[in-house]
């Protein structure tokens, strides 16, 4: 048996770690305390310990202080046994055990595998040879120490050797012990316990009566075995005529074929002189357009010239007349200014002629010539107000006639610039066919389509 990997998982210093062994020698070197027992120790585990909880394989003593509450130390090891023929490749086999109070054990070997602990424990012991861990240690590890041992007395390395093979010894006294319990066993014959001797011999009759049977099956069978060449035969025959007729059926299928990919090119080659002839009359007739423009593009311009032309008709003859603004522009009469001063002085005189009647005994006279100058005065103001107020509307109107004026002249200013623009619009499109003016273009049209 050759280790070909070992995997640990949670196993004290180790939280992850696969390494792959070469064949042969393996030496493990390293530092103190850098994990070179921890891999000897989960090699020993294994392949002899069990899965339970004990001192070696408690979950306390064998799980990484920084795993999980829940992780348990796993150890995997694939292997590989090789037979007694070097020609004959090995056969492969995994074993996994995860340890702690409800360790599992899993081993996949020679195709099989089995979940059973002690199953799992009893075919490693049988694959390896190695009974127990005592043993293991034993026989299977050195260490530097022990090299060290090497130079020591002959005494020191029979010991060593004793050691190594008691323990084998004890396992095979124990093998002997158990090999005659099973020769008691089959021993035994009894009315109630026949003993598995007497089974196999029972079991033996049964096997010599089903010879003779499959005998006589076998005599059966070199008969129908005949008849199965005779009709090998007449199928071999029935397979060359079929073989026969099937080369004839392709050929037809390949003579159909053909005769379709013929009619299929003359049908082409028929559409391609059409499309020739096509092309030849397309390229004819495009000579013969009388407009070197698109019927689309030719009939589009065309509409937009009657639009631009039936546009600067209607803005020409809005603009045909002249504006007209009839109002008369009279002199500002300021005459009520001299009346407003006139109509202040009587009305002065006349207070004043009152106030000096009021005043002066001799000359009570005044008073009434006073008022009639004070009314007077009153009269002839009420005539200065009347005329402010003709002048007041006369300026009014003046302003509202200007004002007419002046959006009546920003109106054609206005429709001035659209006809500018409408001409100078039929210009351009007059010039991208290359025509002088909306006749010719009428014509064209005509002609083209």
């Amino acid at each position: 048996m050759r280790i070909a990997r070992l995997q640990l998982r949670d196993v004290k210093r180790y939280r992850d770690l696969q390494i792959d062994l070469a064949p042969g020698l393996t030496i493990i070197r390293g530092p103190n305390e850098s994990g070179k027992s921890t891999i000897a120790l989960a090699i020993e585990l294994g392949l002899t310990s069990s899965v339970g909880a004990d001192e070696r394989t408690s979950i306390d003593g064998l799980r990484s202080w920084d795993a999980e509450p829940k992780a348990r130390p796993t150890v995997v090891l694939d292997f590989t046994v090789d037979g007694q023929d070097p020609d004959v490749p090995g056969r492969n086999g995994t074993v996994e055990k995860a340890f702690g109070p409800a360790g599992s054990a899993r081993l996949t070997f020679d195709g099989t595998s089995t979940n059973d602990p002690a199953t799992v424990d009893a075919t490693l012991a049988e694959i390896t040879g190695v009974p127990s861990p005592a043993f293991f240690r034993s026989t299977a590890l050195v260490g530097r120490g022990e090299l060290e041992e090497l130079d020591a007395t002959e005494a020191t390395l029979r010991e060593r050797l004793s050691a190594s093979i008691s323990a084998a010894d004890r396992s095979t006294a124990s093998a002997v012990e158990e090999l005659k319990r099973a020769l008691a066993d089959l021993k035994v014959r009894g009315e109630r316990d026949p003993g598995r001797l007497r089974i196999a011999e029972e079991a033996v009759a049964r096997s010599e009566a089903i010879v003779d049977a499959g005998e006589a099956a076998l005599a059966r069978l070199a008969t129908d075995r005949e008849a199965l060449n005779n009709a090998a035969d007449t199928s071999a025959a029935a397979a060359a005529e079929l073989d026969d007729r099937r080369a004839l059926l392709d050929q037809a299928v390949a003579g159909e074929a053909l005769t379709l990919a013929q009619a299929a090119a003359t049908e082409r080659q028929a559409r391609y002189e059409e499309a020739v002839a096509a092309a030849a009359e397309l390229t004819q007739l495009r000579g013969l357009h009388p407009s070197p423009n698109p019927l689309p593009v030719l009939r589009q311009t065309v509409e937009r010239l009657r639009t631009l032309d039936a546009r600067i008709v209607e803005l020409t003859g809005m603009l045909s007349g002249e504006i007209q603004v009839d109002y008369e522009v009279a002199a500002a009469d300021t005459s009520w200014r001299r009346i407003a001063i006139a109509a202040l002085i009587f009305i002065v005189a006349g207070i004043g002629l009152g106030a000096a009647g009021q005043l002066l005994a001799g000359l009570a006279v005044l008073s009434p010539v006073g008022i009639g100058v004070g009314i007077f005065g009153l009269i002839v103001g009420l005539i200065a107000f009347r005329k402010r107020k003709s002048a007041r509307d006369f300026r009014r109107q003046k302003q509202l006639a200007e004002n007419e004026v002046e959006r009546r002249l920003r109106g054609r200013s206005q429709m001035e610039a659209e006809l500018s623009q409408a001409e100078a619009d039929k210009a351009a499109q007059l010039l991208g066919i290359g025509l002088p003016d909306l006749a010719a273009a009428e014509e064209m049209l005509t002609r083209e389509e």
